[in-house]
């Protein structure tokens, strides 16, 4: 049920963003009673789930959580806001006003020193950049990037840019530059031991050698990645890389014809040079009318000398004229006879082939017959062979799961033992009351006690997610509260809150994730030997009544821990007199969020009016069981959505 109502409500905020900038009144009613950076949080969370399946859509809501964020003055939920909507903006065909928006984020984490935001923002920039063709600037800030990912140690995510990287740089005609990206990229997925990603990387890496004239190695890389590819039988890669080693081999062929011609051509050059210088003489000799034998012996001595000479000029030509001639013939019969051999040879080659193909249709059928036998009867044995695994794994299963259930029960008992029960409290303070009512087995919503001397101190605390995951946060919050109140002597209750951060933001530095590590608690001091009552909120709001008039506390925004944490922070206490009819009322949010019967939210202002109208006459015994009718009622078939937990005392 609840997973159509929110499918709808998804759907008709598509709807309505086609049509207008404003928000839609399905999305009023869901943020109703949320502070502006729990609105934000909402949102965001609507806007990654959307950026799967539609852009316009997530670039709709992105722009609602930037203008919430701007309008709430928080620098971590504006910051959210700009990385969202810097990705949702380039995914929607609008990466130039992505572009502003991550080069503001940016700045941010830049001053925060935020090394794991820098590097995933600068490779949405980079991306940004490229789909704007400002490749320049793309190529720097994915060097950033992967500069960042590099500092963290993060493998993975600098073999991705390093890869992107390759492929721009390529696409930019920047040869070595190419080959250094893509031979970087290997290296990172071969230290990850992903060989179908150091197979892709290096059939990139031979096309980018052969691309900047390095035949040879690029020749040793294809083939390398051709027997990668062909042991995971990656066939899509494998006919890419043959493709591109056949390539290769045509242009290593056609240089070295290339390089045979100009001999040749040299040769032909050199014997036509010969042949003109020849005839060139030769016709010297005929101007000089050459004169017969007879006349040569009639002659004076050295004229005859001179005629003989003129004679043998002319035999020379002659003769080299005649072998010339003979030598074109000679040419003239080979090329003929070679026509002859080829036409020959296509004619047999043309007949093979006609056998071939007779033999390959003939094989090829008898294949497929005997394919299709195997199948049918690996199929028969494959049948029984997966009822049998299938049964197995059912068995499996079933064991895994009362395994992991044995486990969250021994989670709820340690979390139970760890919770005073209300008779406890109810000896230092006769009109305590609690209500807690867990999502799951293990709750991320606890309450905590401590008495020493004249002082009571009581603690409402909301950590972060439910089931599990809250209760693994509730363990490391019980153990801080104990170490600051009972180890540490921390009374004051604004002191205590400020410890209580510092202590969370040290001890999840050690793990190095701040994300959604938060918790909002609310403090509160009975001292008798003072008289008065202190309190301390940190995301929480607290209710009180003295002498039937109303006390609303809305502590501070500022929650323990969370996505940017800081050290240090100051909180404000509220003091009440201790006399009687005073009422205290401390609550998470679990119980105002929750969705009633027509789909809408308790909310705040509801859940406030009935404590001071309905609750505050209910004696302390009696506000439990008030609380749980009033929940069924309101909630209807509907199911609980988050942990609830409403605590607090009257002074009698």
């Amino acid at each position: 049920m609840y997973l159509r109502f929110f499918i709808a409500v998804v759907f008709s905020l598509t709807v309505i963003f086609a049509y207008s900038q404003e928000m839609p009144d399905s999305l009023k009613t869901k943020l109703a009673g949320k502070s502006s950076g729990e609105q934000v949080v909402y949102i965001n969370k609507l806007v990654n789930q959307q950026l799967k399946t539609s852009a316009a859509t997530a670039y709709q809501l992105a722009k609602v959580s930037m203008r919430i964020a701007n309008e709430s003055g928080d620098k971590n939920r504006i910051t959210e806001s700009q990385l969202l909507m810097g990705k949702a903006s380039r995914l929607a065909g609008k990466a130039s006003e992505g572009i502003d928006y991550l080069n503001k984020a940016i700045t941010t984490l830049t001053a925060a020193n935020h090394a794991q935001g820098l590097a995933a923002a600068y490779s949405d920039l980079a991306m940004a950049y490229r789909e704007t063709g400002k490749n320049n600037d793309a190529i720097a800030a994915f060097i950033k990037s992967k500069d960042y990912f590099s500092q963290l140690g993060d493998k993975k995510g600098e073999y991705n840019i390093s890869s992107n990287l390759g492929t721009l740089y390529t696409r930019m005609y920047q040869h070595a530059n190419a080959v250094d990206a893509f031979q970087r990229a290997y290296e990172l997925a071969e230290s990850l031991g992903d060989k179908q990603n150091m197979a892709s990387q290096l059939a990139q890496l031979g096309v980018a050698q052969a691309n900047a004239g390095n035949n040879k190695e690029a020749m040793e890389s294809l083939t390398k990645a051709k027997e990668m590819a062909a042991s995971q039988n990656n066939s899509k890669l494998l006919a890419t890389i043959n493709a591109n080693l056949e390539s290769l081999n045509q242009n290593i062929v056609n240089k070295e014809k290339v390089a045979a011609g100009t001999s040749v051509v040299t040769t032909v050059v050199q014997d036509d040079e010969y042949m003109a210088k020849l005839k060139q003489e030769y016709l010297s000799i005929k101007e000089a009318n050459l004169k017969s034998l007879e006349e040569i012996e009639k002659l004076s001595v050295e004229n005859q000398a001179k005629e003989y000479r003129l004679v043998a000029l002319q035999n020379q030509f002659e003769k080299q004229e005649l072998e010339m001639q003979m030598k074109e013939n000679n040419l003239k019969l080979l090329e003929a006879e070679n026509n002859l051999a080829k036409t020959e040879v296509e004619r047999q080659t043309e007949q093979i082939a006609y056998q071939r193909n007779i033999l390959i249709v003939v094989f090829a059928a008898i294949g497929v017959l005997l394919i299709l036998l195997i199948f049918i009867f690996r199929l028969y044995v494959s049948k029984k062979k997966t009822l049998k695994i299938v049964e197995a794994q059912k068995n499996e299963i079933q064991k895994q799961k009362e395994v992991i259930q044995e486990g969250i029960e021994y989670a709820r008992h340690i979390q139970q033992a760890i919770i005073p029960s209300a008779s406890v409290i109810q000896e230092a303070l006769p009109g305590f009351f609690v209500f807690l009512r867990p999502r799951d087995v293990v709750s991320g919503d606890f309450y905590w006690y401590y008495r020493e001397g004249s002082k009571t101190f009581l603690a409402a605390v909301d950590c972060t997610g439910h089931g599990v995951a809250g209760g693994l946060m509730s363990m490391i919050a019980n153990s801080l509260l104990n170490k600051i109140i009972r180890e540490n002597k921390i009374h004051a209750p604004e002191k205590i809150l400020e410890a209580l951060n510092n202590n969370v933001v040290e001890t999840l530095a050690q793990s190095g994730d701040y994300f959604d590590s938060s918790m909002d608690i609310s403090v509160c001091v009975v001292d008798k030997a003072s008289n008065d009552i202190q309190i301390s909120l940190a995301g929480h709001r607290c209710i009180a009544t003295v002498n039937g008039e109303i006390k609303d506390f809305d502590g501070s925004e500022a929650a323990i821990g969370g996505l940017f944490p800081k050290m240090n922070l100051s909180y404000e206490r509220y003091t009440l007199p201790v006399q009687s009819d005073v009422n205290v009322f401390m609550f998470s949010d679990g119980y105002p969020d929750q969705d009633g019967a027509e789909g809408k939210k308790l909310g705040t202002t509801r859940f406030v009016d009935f404590l001071k109208d309905e609750l505050v006459k209910e004696e302390p015994a009696k506000r439990s069981e008030k609380l749980e009718a009033h929940l069924k009622n309101w909630m209807g078939p509907k199911k609980q959505r988050d942990d609830i937990l409403v605590m607090g005392f009257k002074i009698q």
